[in-house]
């Protein structure tokens, strides 16, 4: 439920980014000089303006739903396999079994949540006939992809999708380890060094000085 509550707040912040880029990518197939992104972002606003079909709301269902989908089984499928996964003593292996576990679980939530991606593309892209919304509704677009061009029709968007969230989602957890060893060196850094420091005060209080005689 964590990843599903945090897969939604990110849909809800980075849905009018996905807008834009749908926007622009759109655009530069038409044309050969493509706006910038404050001017595409400008140019949705004076066409739909902010609501449901603007620049806030538009395509946001979907985007809740691929989000949160793969939050939600990815962390869940990682952390849940990892606690049946021995803990390995070399180095090598463990970085190899934590890249693993990172690849199946980034693969899984890509198959998962590939319909809810299909519909956000859809909805947010150009629509079949100029000035109609065709698209419109999360389910009722997977729906309509469904019965028009099947389940499994074109494989190339899903294989494009697992090959872009599955290195990610496997350096994730790697960068995640070292980044805690790292950590737990520093925060074990300080109590080192005042160790050092107090033996070196103790040594100084027991060592006998050289006492120089006045007359010489």
């Amino acid at each position: 439920m964590a990843g599903l509550g945090s897969g939604v707040t990110e849909a809800i912040i980075v849905n009018p980014f996905e807008v834009v880029k749908v926007k622009m990518q759109a655009n530069r197939a038409a044309s050969a000089e493509a706006p910038s992104t404050f001017a595409a972002a400008k140019e949705i606003v004076a066409e739909s303006g902010y609501g449901r079909n603007g620049l806030l709301g538009k395509g946001i269902t979907a985007t809740m739903g691929r989000n949160g989908a793969f939050n939600m089984i990815y962390f869940g499928f990682y952390h849940s396999v990892r606690e049946y996964v021995p803990v390995l003593e070399d180095p090598r292996a463990e970085f190899a079994k934590k890249f693993a576990l990172g690849l199946a679980a980034g693969t899984l939530a890509s198959c998962c949540n590939i319909p809810f991606d299909v519909a956000k593309s859809r909805i947010q892209g150009p629509q079949p006939e100029p000035g109609k919304v065709y698209y419109r509704g999360t389910f009722r677009t997977i729906l309509m992809v469904y019965r028009q061009e099947g389940y499994v029709n074109k494989p190339e968007p899903l294989s494009f999708l697992v090959m872009h969230k599955k290195p990610f989602a496997a350096s994730e957890h790697c960068t995640r380890a070292s980044s805690q060893k790292c950590s737990d060196w520093v925060q074990a850094a300080p109590s080192s060094s005042s160790s050092m420091r107090r033996s070196t005060t103790c040594c100084s209080k027991h060592t006998p000085t050289k006492k120089t005689d006045p007359s010489s």
